[in-house]
Order: structure tokens, then C-alpha cells, then sequence
């Protein structure tokens, strides 16, 4: 199951969808609030709402394949908030993977503030559009083409829920912290969303086994800026063995569970 981020939609996935289809069964709902899901009453206490979010994937995956069903599940960004207090009520997830989790309460970089669209023009609305596609979500512009610029537009232009800042607080690794099965934590080395993303992954793999990570060229939405290497990387962890890999093993890897990388061009 993919998890997709804040002011987004099953779209954060279009790169990834159809290679990890290859080998597995993937489920990408989109959370309350936001895509084509309905809109959920935000609560006062933001963490409500989000915990709300995730009772509501456990129903809804509760009724498609049964409590009893094991699970691999990816969050991006919000998504990695929602996924880990998923976790807290899904007792069968296998494996999961993490990619630019917010809560971290570490910091962020962005430099660029993001600019109101709404009660912009049409034309004054897509370079917004674009403006802020390279402030939060890519780092390279090659990345910035006309699917990421639509996925961008319409994510945002659906989006109801608000409650987002509230994630840039310490929270993840509290939530993360009865969940004893393996995580790969993959950062974008541009990623404006973490001060040092290395050091965020480490802070949260650091003394608990099973936990992986690696941080790889690109900005946050790293799924999408280096399919490729996300994809292998993915199927790798999640497959029959997990380990090794070509792309995921501990191998030649630091003491504290940095995986190797590689650039994947945009295409």
C-alpha cells in the first residue's frame, strides 16, 4: 500500500505504480480530504485528525482484504506520519518504507517561500504552479515536466485538509517506536523538508535493528525525481528475501544502516 503526502493524491505514485505492479498487489488510496476521497470534519487537536486519517485506511483496507492480511506499505512525506500511526492498528505489516517522512521536528531548508495561487490568474496561476514545484518538491528543473506540473496542479487544487504544519513537530520516531519490523528510510539529498536528511534517517534507524536507510539524489519528492533507483530499491526491500540485493543490502554500508545509491535520471 502507497501512502501518498500532504496536499496530495495517489498520484505522488505515478512513476511507481506500474514497476512495483510487477511483483506485488499495490493498493494507492487517497487519504481523507484530499483526492477524490470525501472530506473528513477536521478535528481542533490536529493529531485526531490524523489518526482519524488512518482509522480510516484501516477500515477501508479492513473491509478490501481482511484484518488478517499481511502488508507492505510505503508513506511519502504527511503519508509517513499517517503510515506509522497506521501501523500502531495494522499488526500484519510485513515490511515499510518511509520516503521524506514528516515529524521529524528536526528542521527544514526551504529557502523560498511558496506563493498563494488561488486568487491568482490563469496564467499567473501555473507559474505559481511551477514556483512552488521547485521550492518544496524537486530539485532539478529537467524534473519540473509537464506530468509533475499537472500531478502538482491537481494534487493541490483538490486538497481540503489544512492541519499540515502541524507534522513539522517530533513526532515519527515516538509513533515508530513499538513497530519491530524492518524500515527503509530513503531522503532526497536536496529534500528542503530536513535541515540534514542523513542525519534525520540516522537519528531515526540508530540502535534499532532492522532499520535501513539512504539518501539519494533529488529533492522531496524523491519517488518521482529518481524512479528508478526508489523503484529497484523498493522491490528489493519488499521482495520474498529482501536481502541481498543489487540496490538494498548492508554490504559495504556504515554501521549505521546507510545503503548505497545511485542517480536515476528524469525522464
Amino acid at each position: 500500500m502507497l501512502i501518498h503526502g500532504g496536499y496530495g493524491n495517489w498520484l505522488h505514485w505515478v512513476r511507481n505504480i506500474e514497476p512495483l505492479s510487477w511483483k506485488h498487489t499495490v493498493w494507492v488510496p487517497d487519504l481523507p480530504s484530499m483526492g477524490d476521497s470525501g472530506t473528513m470534519i477536521e478535528n481542533e487537536d490536529p493529531m485526531v485528525s490524523l489518526k482519524d486519517m488512518a482509522a480510516a485506511l484501516v477500515a477501508t483496507l479492513s473491509q478490501l482484504v481482511g484484518p488478517e492480511t499481511e502488508i507492505d506499505i510505503v508513506g511519502f512525506s504527511l503519508g509517513g506520519v499517517i503510515t506509522a500511526l497506521f501501523a500502531q492498528q495494522w499488526t500484519t505489516i510485513r515490511r515499510m518504507a518511509l520516503l521524506g517522512p514528516s515529524g521529524h521536528g528536526q528542521g527544514r531548508r526551504q529557502t523560498k517561500d511558496m506563493i498563494s495561487w488561488r486568487k491568482l490568474e490563469a496564467r499567473e496561476q501555473k507559474s505559481a504552479f511551477r514556483h512552488n514545484l521547485m521550492s518544496l518538491m524537486l530539485q532539478r528543473s529537467a524534473c519540473a515536466d509537464d506530468v509533475a506540473l499537472k500531478v502538482y496542479e491537481s494534487t493541490c487544487r483538490q486538497c481540503r485538509y489544512r492541519g499540515g504544519k502541524f507534522t513539522r513537530q517530533s513526532m515519527i520516531r515516538d509513533m515508530l517506536e513499538t513497530f519491530r519490523n524492518p524500515i527503509l528510510f530513503i531522503w532526497g539529498d536536496g529534500d528542503v523538508t530536513a535541515n540534514y536528511p542523513a542525519k534525520v534517517a540516522d537519528w531515526l534507524s540508530r540502535g534499532r535493528r532492522g532499520r535501513k536507510w539512504a539518501v539519494l539524489p533529488g529533492g522531496h519528492w524523491i519517488q518521482y525525481e529518481n524512479a528508478d533507483t526508489v523503484n529497484q530499491m523498493l522491490l528489493c526491500w519488499f521482495s520474498a528475501f529482501a536481502s541481498p540485493c543489487a540496490s538494498v543490502n548492508s554490504e559495504g554500508a556504515e554501521e549505521s544502516g546507510r545503503l548505497p545509491a545511485r542517480l536515476s535520471n528524469c525522464v
